[in-house]
């Protein structure tokens, strides 16, 4: 199974397979499958009406765990592991690390990343905003640490299933077009549906606020849900509902303080409708992606972006949602 999620680590695997002549089970350190550095690359293939094979990736891991069952007649391999963020991740600071003041963030982010872990491939979208000075101390987390700038900017930060490093803009997501219709019918590929609706972790209006010794006052940034025709508009029946505000001593001027929470804003629209289904496999999704689902009976016609999925690596499983 590969699961994506919306979190600082975006991908996850574990499978098993058994090798009865036992010539992929590891005996030494340099063997594939064991935990000393080694990568492996999963893909899903799909045979379209014609014949033709379609092998779709699901992402480069880190093997992190490997397990064995032996109980006589045949060896089983259990194996799990993270997508390449989970390998920055653990190149935790020997020593401090300065980012100069007005650093560029994006360069800030490479800079941080590459200082850790060489040789991976960048998609960085550009951007102008500026660093203040920074320290990180000794055992900080780089792969926090580079969250936190990406946000800092109204960013998202994560590896792609190429195992490319990706750095872009959280996109509005009701400007999105969607990929994909999930609908009834005889060539229908949704199976269960389960809808819930809750008020409890919805916000409509978010305030970043930035302290730096860059900044001689506090810098302050604020998102609102300003849709007339959102259910959660500021403005009408659903009120004001602030989130905590959020203190940053990365972000320097007005203008990311205004972007990061944008940004906060854009994945906190629409969660106060949640579904959750399965469907036939689809391995060509990826977390952010914005589909359109109809279903009769449970009254849904609407557009949902994708902030889980589970692919399963076996032919008679389904896809979660």
């Amino acid at each position: 199974e590969v699961a994506i999620q919306k979190q600082a680590i975006r991908l996850r695997f574990n499978f098993q397979f058994t090798d009865p002549t036992g010539l992929m089970t590891p005996t030494i350190a340099s063997d594939v499958f064991t935990t000393y550095g080694h990568e492996v690359k999963l893909y899903r293939g799909i045979y379209l009406s014609d014949g033709t094979l379609v092998e779709i990736p699901l992402g480069v891991f880190g093997i992190a765990n490997v397990g064995f069952d032996d109980p006589g007649a045949s060896l089983t391999l259990s194996i799990d592991g993270y997508d390449r963020a989970d390998k920055v991740s653990r190149a935790k600071l020997t020593d401090n690390y300065a980012i100069a003041k007005d650093t560029l963030v994006d360069i800030a982010i490479k800079n941080l990343i590459q200082s850790k872990v060489v040789g991976l491939t960048y998609n960085f979208t550009t951007t102008s905003y500026l660093t203040p000075g920074l320290t990180l101390e000794v055992g900080a987390d780089p792969w926090d640490a580079s969250q936190k700038l990406a946000e800092s900017i109204g960013n998202e930060l994560f590896f792609d299933a190429d195992g490319v490093c990706i750095l872009r803009p959280i996109p509005n997501y009701s400007q999105v077009a969607s990929v994909w219709t999930y609908a009834e019918g005889a060539i229908s590929t949704i199976l269960n549906v389960n809808k819930r609706v809750t008020n409890r972790e919805t916000f409509n209006y978010f305030v970043v606020t930035g302290e730096n010794s860059s900044n001689a006052v506090p810098v302050r940034g604020v998102a609102f849900d300003d849709n007339p025709f959102s259910p959660t508009y500021y403005m009408g029946a659903y009120g004001i509902v602030p989130a905590p505000v959020v203190s940053s001593q990365i972000v320097k001027t007005t203008a990311p303080a205004n972007e990061a929470a944008k940004g906060m804003l854009q994945n906190s629209i629409g969660q106060f409708e949640r579904l959750h289904f399965n469907a036939i496999v689809n391995p060509g999704h990826e977390v952010g992606d914005v589909i359109e689902v109809i279903r009769a009976k449970a009254e849904i016609h609407a557009r949902y972006g994708l902030d889980s999925i589970s692919v399963h690596l076996t032919h008679n499983r389904v896809m979660d949602f």
